[in-house]
């Protein structure tokens, strides 16, 4: 009687020329497929693989943090321009008409000019500070 193993090797016997066939063939066309390729990249490709080897580092593995961040710049802007203070040249424009508006600046640069007098004395002039060194004469010298 015959053991599994010796029906196993007996079976494989007869197709072990066939897969070495198979093995020389794939082999062939490795070395075939192997030649196409250049060997050095060229910088277009090194560019490329740069950028797709950051996309897949930085950007992938986080895109839900990148959503988030983008959601919470968008609401901001959002807030910062629904919330912006009206002046209040804004409002007295919208509310008063033209003539109105420019009375009340020639009201303004009248109040002023009362306000600014042309008379007032000058402050006195700031003293000019002078070197310690005029004390001294300078032909003479000084022993410490």
């Amino acid at each position: 009687m015959k053991t599994p193993r010796d029906v196993l090797i007996e079976s494989s016997a007869s197709m072990s020329s066939k897969v070495d066939a198979i093995r020389v063939q794939a082999i062939r066309e490795g070395l075939s497929t192997r030649a196409m390729v250049p060997d050095k990249p060229t910088r277009a490709h090194r560019f490329s693989a740069f950028v797709e080897r950051w996309l897949e580092e930085w950007v992938r593995p986080y895109r839900f943090v990148w959503g988030t961040v983008a959601a919470l710049w968008m609401s901001t802007l959002t807030l910062t321009v629904m919330t912006q203070p009206v002046t209040a040249a804004v409002v007295v424009a919208k509310q008063k008409t033209l003539p109105d508006v420019i009375l009340a600046v020639l009201n303004h640069r009248k109040a002023l000019a009362e306000a600014i007098v042309e008379d007032a004395p000058l402050p006195p002039p700031s003293p000019v500070i002078k070197p310690r060194t005029h004390l001294l004469p300078h032909d003479t010298m000084v022993d410490v």
